[in-house]
């Protein structure tokens, strides 16, 4: 099962969680809490526009 964060799909291949791994072990909690942030923010506001986008990509 796909976990959703405000009906947002967190990408979950082994790429993306290499990359969250990666970026945890190197970047302070709160860079990687402001990345996060801004993934979730990008994600609503593209679907809020009808816009298609690869939520991997993003």
């Amino acid at each position: 099962m796909t976990q959703m964060i405000a009906g947002i799909p967190v990408p979950d291949s082994r790429l993306a969680r290499e990359v969250t791994e990666m970026v945890r072990d190197t970047a302070s909690p709160l860079l990687f809490h402001h990345s996060s942030r801004v993934y979730y923010f990008g994600a609503l506001a593209g679907r809020h526009r009808g816009l298609r986008f690869d939520l991997e990509l993003l």
